[in-house]
């Protein structure tokens, strides 16, 4: 079995700008939606790398 998550649920704010987000991009082009998409998942790419890096300093500091 799993572990238990952390939840991951958003907050209100959040709620509400995830729905303002879902009614502008309806009327957008394909072309559009996939340039987005492409655009989100390469920044999804560098906070992950940003994350890693700052993970790896701090481990990196602890050990000197």
């Amino acid at each position: 079995m799993l572990p238990k998550l952390p939840d991951f649920s958003l907050s209100l704010e959040q709620q509400f700008d995830l729905h303002m987000y879902q009614q502008l991009v309806k009327d957008l082009p394909r072309d559009e939606l996939e340039s987005l998409f492409i655009e989100i998942i390469r920044l999804k790419m560098a906070q992950e790398n940003l994350a890693k890096g700052v993970i790896k300093d701090c481990l990196m500091k602890e050990a000197a």
